[in-house]
């Protein structure tokens, strides 16, 4: 197999794995971990690996306890 070949299946590979995140930008999710646990978030960016980064919903300003307003978390910690 040539070495043209083998970066051909690898990109192609990548593509289809990181195609495949089980959540989108503004579905509305619980994360099961963290300060604001059991309460609703909207995912406001996708990594495409299983990483999202999360913001509280109906949440204002100083009500949020996340340093920069928003949360990143992983697909697991995720219902």
């Amino acid at each position: 197999m040539k070495k043209s070949e083998l970066k051909q299946i690898i990109r192609e590979e990548v593509v289809k794995i990181l195609s495949e995140s089980k959540y989108k930008v503004g579905d509305v999710v619980t994360p099961k971990i963290g300060p604001h646990k059991g309460q609703k978030h909207t995912i406001i960016h996708s990594y495409g690996n299983g990483k999202y980064n999360i913001k509280p919903v109906g949440l204002k300003g100083s009500q949020i306890k996340y340093k920069l307003g928003a949360a990143g978390a992983s697909e697991k910690d995720l219902e």
